[in-house]
């Protein structure tokens, strides 16, 4: 008998085993398309004497080293996706191709202004010049209002998968205690597993990652450059917030208790890494560098030669780039501080929302992307993931568009900012007081004043005196078709330099029966014309 229950206990095993293995292959086929599955395989072990086959335990199809490579590579793509989705809206802003786009617009403008330079300039050149300005400017404050408004898209996207990351770094510490709890070699393990593993992915599709096995089924998760993701049954915290000036004090500093905290206005997409270079007090000796790739290469005049800025206080801010930067101490921005500034003291200065890593002692640390002058990442930041190139595509791209787009317009201002000027036009006959004068009118038809901002030309008088005109406005002169001003003095063919009302200039100049008047572009320098000069008033 113990030879036949030896037989029928070796067929029960065997089929035992073969059930297992039959729903294991059932699980495989239905779950073929589901997305972070494992296929997975029934490990069967010889059972004891005379007991048949025995099952081992349910593995998944599973290998370490090509998660890793995949989990990079999903990285790489999602930062080039983000910004090649990004940049793809702004090209056709700056697409030169366009005959209608901004370089047109600049080179029409340039050109309409130089035709009015001449004598024989028409009021149909005049009109086209007008129209030409318009739509230069129209097309830079569309400029400037897409790249604004993708900033601010931009950013609104980064904080919200700031927030996603947060979730699946508190999703994954909790898998982390589920899996502790079960156990390994099921398939509800290894359901956790894959569960887990697809977590992951998400996160290196967001930021670049390390992962390692702590054993027991157990992991971490790092970011490339080092800072935790989650440490077992710990997710820690990520944050997108205004940026923050952190000190790094060298030892002498230290040693004094030092309370100089460097502080800034204004806005940049660039930080600032300020590095003290002399010994002294503020705004007495002490002096600094200013790095914009975190102390790789340090701002340079046009020989070359490094910047050095004094270190003042807030009365005696000083000009760096789009910041002011000045010190105080680490409780009041307007207070001058007791200690000197060493050789070493290091500030950074974050003008800009930045994302920054929280510890478990609850200090940031920032991560946001970096790159140096020489184009490579700075490998203890982000160097992967959508975020990466989100945030690259906000500071680095768009940031970059929108500094360069307002030098463009600030070139092609007057420096000082209250002289900022429009142009408009005045079209109406000017008539004498008769006889083969009248009517005459100004040479093209067309007088194009240049007014002070939030300024509109009213009618001059219909009649002027002695067949003279006057002509107010700042940047406008008129001058006679064929008279040679170089023989004259600056005062026989301008007037003498006088201040009119509201800030208004005034030039007259009598003419000869028939004659015509032209414009000539330039600051106006006259005196008060005979008659009232041209009024304007605030728009």
């Amino acid at each position: 008998m113990s030879g036949i229950s030896s037989l029928l206990s070796i067929g029960k095993s065997a089929l035992n085993a073969s059930q297992v293995a039959l729903q294991v292959t059932g699980d495989n086929i239905a779950n073929v398309d589901t997305d972070g599955y494992s296929r997975q395989r029934v490990k069967l072990v010889n059972g004891t004497y005379t007991s048949g086959v025995d099952v081992d335990g349910v593995t998944r199809s599973y290998d370490s080293f090509v998660e890793a490579q995949y989990l990079d590579k999903i990285s790489a793509r999602e930062r080039w996706s983000a910004l090649y989705t990004g940049l793809t809206g702004v090209e056709s802003l700056f697409n030169e191709s366009n005959t209608s786009g901004i370089n047109a617009a600049m080179s029409n403008f340039f050109s309409d202004w130089g035709n009015l330079t001449s004598t024989t300039a028409s009021n149909a050149s005049i009109t086209a010049m007008l129209q030409g300005t318009q739509t230069l400017a129209s097309l830079l404050r569309s400029a400037a209002s897409t790249l604004a408004s993708t900033k601010s898209d931009t950013q609104s996207a980064i904080s919200a998968n700031v927030g996603t990351l947060n979730s699946l770094s508190s999703a994954i510490a909790d898998l982390n205690k589920k899996i502790d709890a079960s156990t390994e070699g099921t398939e509800a393990y290894n359901s956790l597993l894959d569960s887990r593993d697809a977590l992951i992915e998400q996160v290196s599709a967001l930021v670049d990652v390390n992962v390692v096995d702590n054993g027991s089924g157990n992991l971490s998760v790092y970011l490339a450059s080092g800072q935790t993701v989650v440490d077992g049954t710990t997710g820690f915290t990520f944050s997108y917030e205004q940026g923050q000036t952190v000190r790094q004090l060298s030892s002498t500093s230290i040693a004094n208790k030092s309370d100089v905290q460097c502080y800034s206005s204004g806005t940049d997409s660039s930080e600032y890494t300020i590095k003290v270079v002399s010994n002294g007090g503020v705004g007495s000796g002490a002096a600094f560098e200013v790095s914009l790739d975190g102390g790789k290469t340090w701002l340079t005049d046009d020989d070359g030669k490094v910047l050095t800025y004094s270190a003042n206080a807030e009365d005696g801010k000083v000009t760096v780039g789009d910041l002011e930067i000045w010190f105080g101490t680490t409780s009041n921005a307007g207070s001058s501080p007791t200690s000197d500034l060493e050789v070493g003291d290091t500030f950074t200065l974050v003008p800009k929302k930045a994302l920054y890593w929280y510890t478990s002692a609850g200090t940031p640390e920032l991560i946001s992307p970096q790159q140096y002058a020489d184009g490579t990442d700075n490998a203890r930041r982000l160097t992967g993931g959508t975020l990466c190139g989100e945030l690259e595509l906000a500071d680095t791209y768009v940031g970059g568009y929108r500094d360069s787009l307002d030098s463009l317009t600030q070139s092609m201002m007057p420096p000082d900012p209250s002289h900022r000027t429009k142009l408009q036009k005045y079209d109406p006959p000017l008539r004498g007081p008769g006889g083969n004068d009248s009517p005459r009118q100004v040479q093209g038809g067309a007088l194009a004043v240049r007014v002070r901002e939030r300024r509109s030309l009213a009618r001059p008088p219909e009649a002027a005196l002695d067949r003279s005109v006057s002509c107010a406005g700042e940047g406008i002169a008129v001058y006679l078709p064929g008279f040679d001003r170089s023989r004259e003095s600056p005062e026989e063919a301008h007037g003498h330099d006088a201040q009119c009302q509201d800030g208004f200039r005034s030039l007259q100049v009598r003419t000869r029966p028939g004659q015509g008047l032209g414009l000539d572009r330039g600051r106006l320098a006259g005196r008060p014309g005979a008659d009232r000069p041209y009024p304007g008033k605030r728009a």
